[in-house]
């Protein structure tokens, strides 16, 4: 009875020790599994980092250009504006002058009228 209970004995120790080995083997690989992936999370954060900075730098360069072409266009927009009014003013002389000229031409035209007639 005592060489059954041995086998018995031997083979609860047998399984008991599988068991604790797979639990071992299992605790273990889940710990460097999770390593794993912790390093890949990591790694595509870096990524994500990456081109996420690229994209700002890139709006950073547009808009320091639009900004350039903003300033350019403003300051353009100010010389127009001066010629404009000088161009206004000139028409103002200019129309002054047509007013005064039809003015005239219309006395000399009423002074060659009366001399033809009279």
């Amino acid at each position: 009875m005592i060489e059954g209970y041995e086998v018995l004995i031997t083979g609860c120790i047998g399984l008991l020790t599988t068991i604790v080995s797979g639990w071992v083997s299992w605790f273990f690989a889940r710990k460097k599994y999770n390593s794993e992936v912790d390093n890949q999370v990591i790694a595509n954060m870096k990524e994500s980092l990456d081109f996420y900075k690229n994209l700002s730098d890139d709006n950073r360069e547009r808009l320091t250009q639009v900004l350039e072409q903003n300033r350019e266009i403003l300051e353009k927009n100010s010389q127009l504006m001066m010629q404009n009014a000088k161009l206004e003013s000139e028409i103002r002389v200019l129309q002054a002058e047509v007013k005064a000229l039809n003015a005239r031409f219309a006395v000399i035209k009423k002074t060659k009228k009366n001399e033809i007639e009279g």
